[in-house]
C-alpha cells in the first residue's frame, strides 16, 4: 500500500495496470468481488472538489473501469492529504458527483471503489 501525493503519481501508479493497484492494496471482500486484474480503465480524470462547505480541497484520480464481461465500475484514488470520498457528507458527495460528470464520468448505477493508503474498499453514496 502506498500514499499517493500527486495526480502525476496516481497516473504512474495506474499506468502499472489494475494488477499493480490490486497487488499493493488490502482488498475488502466487496472490492475483490467487483474488480479483477484483467479489467481495463476506459476513462480517467483528475477531480478536485471543495468539501466541508468549501474549506478543504479533496483530490481524487477517478477511473471508469470495464470488466471482461462489459460491466463498469469506478475507482477513486485518493490524492494528497485532503478528505477522501469515504468521509464525504451528502453535500460533498453531490459536488464530487457533479465534478465527475463534467469530465464524462457518470457514477450513478456503478459500484464505486475507493483507494487510500489503507487499502481498497467499496463506497456507497451517503444518505444525509
Amino acid at each position: 500500500m502506498r500514499k499517493i501525493n500527486s495526480f502525476a503519481e496516481a497516473e504512474r501508479f495506474v499506468g502499472e495496470g489494475l494488477e499493480g493497484l490490486m497487488s499493493e492494496s488490502l482488498l475488502s471482500p466487496e472490492a475483490a468481488g467487483i474488480m479483477s486484474a484483467g479489467d481495463e480503465p476506459v476513462k480517467e480524470a483528475c477531480i478536485t472538489t471543495y468539501v466541508q462547505e468549501g474549506r478543504q480541497a479533496a483530490e481524487h484520480y477517478v477511473l471508469e473501469c470495464r470488466t471482461g464481461t462489459g460491466a463498469s465500475y469506478m475507482v477513486c484514488i485518493h490524492v494528497g492529504n485532503g478528505a477522501s470520498i469515504q468521509h464525504f457528507n451528502g453535500e460533498d458527495w453531490l459536488a464530487f458527483r457533479e465534478e465527475c460528470e463534467d469530465y464524462g464520468l457518470l457514477l450513478a448505477g456503478k459500484p464505486l471503489l475507493a483507494y487510500t493508503f489503507k487499502g481498497l474498499v467499496r463506497v456507497e453514496a451517503p444518505t444525509d
